[in-house]
């Protein structure tokens, strides 16, 4: 049986069926992510080694042709470029559309492995990323402060960036810019030449002290105890009393060779809001999550941060992705609408059959409809390139509708001269046996 025989002779289950489509079509709405882009891998990985103290050209000739050689011979690569600079090299690896990401990651990890002694010693592993596009900030803050500024990292990390990892959805929250607490060791040339202690030894003596240290266990009865030697420097004034050498004349301690103190790392990159020094707080999304969402629930913990920081501190919202993503959404969402109520105004005109426009302008929320259980089952989100496709598919399932109710109504018509005809023949014959 055909599927418009079946939808004739069972004009119930199939309204049935159309209802339960619409439904779980309309549920399966609410469910469905709403993004920016669909997500895709895009075929780019690139290789960050860095190798501190070098200038441009020595990293080009020591790393960055080193690394190109080698991973220029993975299969199905398209193209290599490679940027030199101060202390850092950077190669993008472009391959073939289609392939598979994590395959090819892994030829260029086992390409980089085969020379990583051939690079300098004091060249870092290669660091190997992929191009996400979960890697885009959902949301960015700034935070200002007056009196708090030497303070900002700590007070940040502890009532803004711990409180926002918390959020379901939320991958990494990393703070940049802003004052840095370090403990800064100056050397009196002078006195290390009388003591002939080197830089180089007050560097390792000072690490080697910093350290929590396991001690192992000690089991009495049923109990079992972990032992642990904490060392770790609390205050500036252990650092100075750490010794460095024993001599007849006695000790020799750290702050007899140099001047301790505690300040703020020198500031090589700034992040400002409104020309005021401030602290960027950059949160990224899990891979595959809804970018609508995690900012909607960054946003319901905004207040109650701002309350739990200090007055002289304001956080300030600097970007948040989903405001565009929720215009460039609504913007299509209406563009779909208009373009439905034009096709019913249009039909309408031309054919001047209210019940023919009114069943052309149902068929086309029924036939989209179900577009987003479909969605939901596959993973997919509501995005631009979906959304544009919908709009596009409104054309097609009006013209679908056109051709089939053009025919219902050319065969009702077609009936209806047939049993006229029909009666009309009766009728003759009537007349001609009674006459």
């Amino acid at each position: 049986m055909k599927f418009s025989e079946f939808g004739v002779k069972n004009p119930v289950t199939t309204s049935m069926i159309f209802v339960a489509i619409v439904v779980l079509g309309a549920f399966a709405y609410t469910l469905v992510g709403i993004d920016l882009m669909p997500k895709f891998d895009v075929p780019v990985v690139m290789v960050v080694t860095q190798y501190q103290g070098a200038g441009p050209q020595e990293v080009e000739q020591r790393v960055t042709e080193l690394i190109e050689s080698r991973v220029s011979s993975v299969e199905n690569v398209d193209e290599v470029t490679s940027t030199s600079m101060e202390g850092i090299s950077l190669v993008n690896v472009k391959f073939k559309w289609g392939i598979n990401m994590d395959t090819a990651t892994n030829d260029i990890r086992d390409k980089i492995d085969q020379i990583r002694k051939r690079l300098p010693d004091a060249a870092e592993t290669p660091l190997l990323m992929k191009i996400d596009m979960s890697m885009i900030p959902v949301v960015i803050y700034g935070v200002t402060a007056k009196e708090s500024w030497n303070k900002i990292e700590t007070i940040t990390d502890d009532k803004v960036i711990d409180r926002l990892k918390r959020i379901p959805g939320v991958a990494t929250v990393t703070g940049e810019g802003g004052a840095k607490r370090v403990i800064k060791v100056k050397l009196n040339r002078e006195r290390l030449e009388s003591t002939g202690i080197t830089g180089a030894e007050i560097v390792n003596t000072i690490r080697a002290q910093n350290l929590t240290n396991p001690g192992g266990h000690i089991r009495s009865g049923e109990m079992d105890f972990l032992i642990r030697t904490p060392e770790e420097f609390t205050s500036v004034e252990q650092v100075g009393e750490v010794v460095l050498r024993h001599t007849a004349n006695g000790v020799i301690k750290v702050k007899d060779v140099a001047e301790v103190e505690d300040g703020l790392k020198e500031l090589t990159e700034d992040f400002r809001m409104d020309g005021k020094q401030a602290r960027g707080i950059m949160i990224q999304k899990q891979s595959g999550g809804n970018t609508v969402a995690v900012a909607q629930s960054v946003k319901e913990v905004e207040q109650s941060i701002k309350d739990s920081l200090p007055k002289d501190m304001e956080l300030i919202e600097f970007l948040d992705t989903s405001t565009f993503i929720k215009n460039t959404v609504s913007n299509l969402k209406d563009s779909l609408i208009f373009g439905g109520v034009c096709v019913l105004l249009v039909i309408l005109f031309f054919l001047r059959d209210f019940r023919a426009s009114l069943i052309v302008a149902i068929t086309i929320p029924t036939s989209l409809i179900i577009t987003f259980l479909l969605m939901f089952l596959n993973d997919y989100t509501i995005n631009q390139i979906s959304l544009s496709s919908l709009v596009i598919a409104i054309g097609m399932v009006v013209d679908n509708a056109i051709v089939v109710l053009d025919n219902i109504k050319r065969y009702i018509e077609r009936g209806v001269k047939v049993r006229e005809a029909a009666a009309w023949g009766a009728s003759e014959m009537t007349a001609s046996v009674v006459a």
